[in-house]
């Protein structure tokens, strides 16, 4: 997966990474290129504990709230 690649060949992306992971952050992934990560938080609390940790990583970060869709899931019968 590209994501690997990126991983191996650009360390500080990898350690952010690993911030992540080890901050708690829930799946983090690679947006776009690899030029930037993303992770999902249950609450915002456990979002700004996240950011807090990246934050003294020397890494911009910031704390996005998702817009309600209204999205529906089928059951299948």
């Amino acid at each position: 997966a590209s994501e690997d690649v990126v991983l191996a060949q650009v360390l500080s992306v990898a350690r952010l990474m690993k911030s992540l992971t080890a901050a708690g952050a829930w799946g983090p992934l690679l947006s776009g290129s690899g030029s930037s990560l993303f992770t999902l938080a249950r609450t915002e609390n456990e979002a700004r504990a996240v950011a807090a940790v990246i934050a003294a990583c020397d890494a911009g970060v910031r704390v996005m709230r998702t817009r309600e869709r209204g999205v529906t899931v089928a059951r299948g019968a």
